[in-house]
């Protein structure tokens, strides 16, 4: 069954459940490559209980790239509906300020891109929100 996506500006739901970071270090794109995958992805992950979407973006950058950000930017929201069942993500741009060695987790390595690479883990969802990442 397909996937289908829309982005928002504005949402009246608080049943954000995701975010997903498009990080930027000195002018190139941070990407991750999880353990488990051969491609790269932008940073993100589930809204723990009680946690913020900006805690929870600052929480996933840091996680899955070591890196802490000087400016963080709500874009929007994407809804993802498949199999009658919608999630929302909030969608953040963030510029980084440094990098610390990258945790043990569940990302293997990073990269820095000089424009946003096209084999990714999730291409729809990116090739929609590229109009506004830029």
């Amino acid at each position: 069954m397909e996937e289908k996506l829309r982005f928002y500006k504005n949402l009246k739901t608080k049943k954000i459940s995701i975010v997903l970071i498009f990080a930027k270090y000195k002018n190139q794109w941070l990407l991750v490559k999880h353990k488990a995958r051969d491609t790269y992805e932008i940073c993100g992950g589930h809204v723990e209980p009680n946690e913020t979407i900006y805690a929870a973006a600052k929480r996933e950058l840091y996680e899955e790239s070591g890196a802490t950000m000087k400016e963080l930017t709500l874009l929007g929201f994407l809804s993802k509906t498949k199999l009658n069942t919608t999630k929302y993500c909030a969608v953040f741009k963030a510029e980084i300020k440094k990098f610390d060695p990258l945790p043990n987790f569940e990302m293997e390595s990073i990269k820095l891109f000089d424009s946003f690479p096209t084999n990714t883990t999730y291409p729809e969802a990116y090739k929609k929100l590229s109009k506004y990442i830029v």
